[in-house]
């Protein structure tokens, strides 16, 4: 039932990311202090048309996903044998067609490269931002792979619709054949992942409907930025806050993963010794974006990747009760990773016309993935030489962050930002067949941002 609600929210995402792809005007500039007066402002440049495709193929995601096992029986029973590997190639032609187009002559919508490739850009980095968020925090299994968790959405179909949609914006007005050839490609590649067994049809009509959601933002977002253009001194006083940008992260404090007991003993008496990791750094990178429809309150989302090093406790072995007698412990990777996918409220405050300070608090999904240790240990009960391997494991949960930071206005199309945030996730540090080392995930740490301001 969580995960229903998730779609149902991620509908009204689908909405709400309508205003930065309006046809007919940008954003205007934020002039009165009444919060009653800008979002009036900003429901001028609402496209609803653009939110009704998206919000039925996510609404019947909600409902076929109590068909999923019915849908994978019929195309076991009918086609068991089918395999193509061709969508790995057509999954990019809509988007191939939409840039050659402009290539060869074809003059379309855009009145230069620049927006094209400006629309190209945001889309490509809104895909792949919502498609590893949520894949990697949904936590769905494949139909054909148990071991993988990563289904939920169809990351071939969202990349197929991407491009769909901005041939169809671009060249639609032209003709309407190229809207139905793209959209064509796009829905034969969402069919091919569900017969090869790839994905559950649930997946591809999310996919599908996020990638609508991701062509017309993108596209809009650029319109924003070149058919519009800005005179003047920028200034946060004149604009809405609202923003879409990218984050590095880097945090010096992370919590441990506690005691660890492994087994020496083959002969299974039970006998554990322990070892513990300290963290020793985090680092990683977030795509963020959020929509202000008041003067200083909005909403928006975060999708993060985010890497946490350990090292091995040695001070922790110098209790005699705790020491390990092992050649060695060593790490296959030390880095355990975390993805998390978080919408929330959004806080800004201009104080002069260049500088806004905020803040944010933000509730969502989180993913885990631990390291793999081996060690070599010796009891002398068993024999001189004992190997001992400690698998990764996956969990999932919620996730949280609070964190408060400032933005620096460059230029009419580019602001810069700092910030400090503390994060949790109940998706915690997980060994396999050691559930009694599952520890919590928790970061404060520093980023650093680049972003494109929207009006």
């Amino acid at each position: 039932m969580a995960k229903v609600l998730w779609l149902v929210l991620l509908c009204w995402a689908c909405v709400l990311g309508q205003v930065a792809s309006a046809q007919e005007g940008a954003l205007s500039p934020v002039l009165a202090t009444d919060s009653l007066q800008v979002a009036r402002c900003a429901c001028r440049s609402f496209k609803w048309n653009y939110a009704v495709a998206p919000g039925l193929l996510l609404g019947s995601a909600c409902v076929v996903r109590h068909f999923d096992n019915d849908l994978l029986k019929f195309r076991e029973d009918h086609l068991f044998s089918f395999h193509n590997s061709a969508d790995d190639v057509v999954q990019t032609l809509p988007g191939v067609v939409f840039l050659g187009l402009r290539a060869v002559g074809v003059k379309g919508k855009s009145e230069t490269w620049g927006q094209l490739l400006a629309a190209t850009g945001f889309s490509a980095a809104i895909t792949a931002g919502l498609t590893e968020g949520l894949k990697n925090t949904w936590g769905r299994t494949r139909p054909n792979d148990e071991y993988f968790h990563n289904s939920f959405p169809s990351g071939h179909t969202f990349t197929a619709f991407t491009g769909a949609t901005l041939l169809h914006r671009e060249y639609g007005g032209k003709s309407i054949w190229y809207s139905v050839g793209g959209y064509t490609l796009a829905g034969l590649v969402g069919v091919s992942r569900i017969l090869n067994k790839e994905h559950w049809a649930s997946d591809v009509l999310a996919g599908a409907g996020l990638g609508l959601v991701s062509g017309h933002l993108g596209y809009g977002l650029a319109e924003c930025m070149f058919a519009h253009p800005r005179r003047g001194r920028p200034s946060y006083y004149r604009r809405n806050p609202s923003f879409i940008g990218v984050n590095a992260h880097v945090s010096p404090w992370g919590n441990s993963i506690n005691s660890l007991g492994v087994c020496t003993d083959p002969a299974a008496t039970f006998e554990k010794q322990f070892v513990r990791f300290n963290h020793k750094i985090g680092y990683g990178y977030s795509l963020e974006g959020a929509y202000f429809p008041f003067r200083y309150v909005g909403f928006g989302c975060e999708t993060s990747m985010f890497f946490n090093q350990f090292e091995l406790d040695e001070d922790y072995f110098r209790v005699p009760a705790n020491r390990v007698q092992a050649h060695y412990v060593a790490f296959e990777s030390n880095k355990a990773k975390t993805y998390q996918f978080m919408p929330g409220i959004y806080f800004d405050v201009p104080v002069c016309s260049r500088v806004l300070v905020g803040g944010k608090v933000l509730y969502g999904m989180g993913q885990t993935l631990s390291f793999n240790v081996e060690a070599d240990t010796h009891n002398p009960a068993v024999g001189p030489e004992h190997w001992v391997y400690i698998y990764d494991d996956f969990t999932y949960g919620s996730a949280f962050k609070a964190g408060i930071h400032g933005r620096y206005l460059v230029g009419h199309y580019l602001e810069v930002s700092a910030g400090l945030n503390y994060s949790y996730s109940n998706a915690g540090y997980a060994f396999f067949r050691y559930p009694e080392s599952t520890s919590s995930v928790q970061n404060l740490g520093f980023q650093l941002g680049v972003a494109v301001p929207l009006e």
